[in-house]
């Protein structure tokens, strides 16, 4: 009888185990035994991407991030002290400059794809805190030349010394427009005709001057 009141509190166990986990796949969409981590904290665990930052004024600054397929390219706006965010094609992008951190988030449901520190520099006019960084702010190459192609592009002919950079400018959001031979990195904000160059191999920035189209070359 002991055995046989054993097996009975067992089985009754069982069956409260078995139902939980159907209680459980039923309110979650699971089965048993199943689990399906986010996507977002399976990439915010992978190595960081490659990160560009460039500082188009104290409350701007261009990002670049690639990792693969990804890709993503736009201006951050400054938020509240040392924060700055962009949003494009439902990804979000959040920089804290005093702590270097990186978010990358979907904006629609707030997954979480990207959570690193950036340690690159940050090159352009400019400070965190407002002012302008030493670097070479104001500084002009001999030779600077932007012409209108179309809506969305620019040629650029810039040269200094053994500096040169001849290519094309494309429009990147709003009335900022990059381009790079893979050795210098050119961005010009046609708002405010403000052109940053930066070298692609140290991070250093070249130029960073004003320039004033007088022939655009395209009506």
């Amino acid at each position: 009888m002991k055995s046989q009141a054993t097996l009975f509190v067992t089985f009754l166990m069982l069956g409260v185990v078995s139902t939980g986990a159907a209680v459980q796949a039923a309110e979650t969409g699971e089965t048993p035994g199943s689990f399906n981590p986010p996507q977002g904290l399976e990439i915010a665990q992978s190595s960081p991407p490659t990160t560009y930052m460039t500082r188009l004024s104290p409350n701007e600054i261009i990002v670049q991030i690639t990792d693969g397929g990804f890709y993503f390219r736009d201006t951050m706006y400054r938020g509240y002290g040392d924060t700055y965010q962009a949003t494009d094609h439902g990804i979000r992008v959040i920089y804290d400059s005093d702590s270097g951190r990186v978010v990358v988030i979907s904006a629609q449901t707030g997954a979480e794809f990207y959570n690193y520190f950036y340690t690159g520099t940050v090159g352009g006019s400019g400070s965190s805190s407002g002012g302008s960084s030493g670097g070479n702010f104001g500084r002009v190459p001999s030779e600077s030349y932007l012409t209108r192609t179309n809506d969305n592009e620019y040629n650029a002919e810039l040269s200094e010394g053994q500096f040169y950079f001849n290519g094309l400018l494309s429009r990147s959001s709003g009335d900022i427009f990059v381009g790079s031979d893979g050795r210098f990195r050119v961005i010009y904000d046609r708002s405010n005709g403000r052109v940053v160059v930066i070298n692609l191999t140290t991070g250093e920035e070249l130029f960073n001057y004003v320039y004033s189209e007088v022939d655009e070359g395209y009506l």
